[in-house]
């Protein structure tokens, strides 16, 4: 039977595990929620689940201290609250810049709808030029571009003997997210869609 006091140790033990898993589970529910939808709100989620997770990692460490002192010692219980408490670290600034680089970039897909393969597909803007071809008939392809300035994102593309170039959008700048669908139809006509 345990005596009061074990039990108060225990409850220590199981918060501090507690403080390091909910930020841990919250956030990566988050950045896996944002890979898949880019929802606006969710970077805005993720980052007062960062602040929340300081102050669960504060509360957390604090049982910790108490339960390890209290035991004179460490048991298996508080080397899992100690990992659970410091992998939030590595997980947030993981979470964070892959966040980021998510949030900067811009998707271009081309979805060759002309019944012929196309031999060159050039997507170009500030500071890049990314070759997609060839794209066979029915096949989409897609390029993730970080833009290095200011300006206007085209293509070139060459399909047999014709040639044929557009716009796929007016402004793109550093830091920009977006996205493109370039539909390529026959005769060298196409559609480009802004997906928002």
């Amino acid at each position: 039977m345990q005596t009061p006091r074990q039990n108060g140790n225990d409850v220590l033990v199981w918060i501090a595990i507690g403080c390091g898993a909910i930020p841990l589970i919250v956030g990566s529910a988050i950045y896996f929620a944002f890979r898949a939808t880019r929802a606006d709100w969710l970077p805005i989620a993720g980052y007062f689940t960062v602040l929340a997770g300081l102050a669960f990692f504060a509360i957390g460490i604090a049982c910790l201290i108490a339960y390890a002192y209290r035991q004179r010692g460490f048991t298996a219980h508080t080397l899992l609250a100690g990992f659970l408490l410091l992998a939030n670290f590595p997980a947030a600034a993981f979470y964070g810049l892959s966040g980021i680089a998510l949030i900067t970039q811009y998707v271009v897909q081309v979805a060759n709808q002309s019944g012929a393969q196309i031999d060159s597909f050039v997507v170009e803007g500030p500071g890049v030029r990314v070759e997609l071809g060839p794209i066979q008939a029915g096949e989409i392809k897609q390029c993730r571009v970080f833009w290095d300035g200011d300006g206007t994102a085209t293509f070139t593309a060459r399909q047999q003997q014709t040639r044929f170039d557009g716009e796929i959008d007016s402004y793109v700048t550093r830091n920009m997210d977006g996205e493109a669908m370039v539909q390529v139809k026959p005769g060298g006509k196409f559609v480009v869609l802004h997906p928002d």
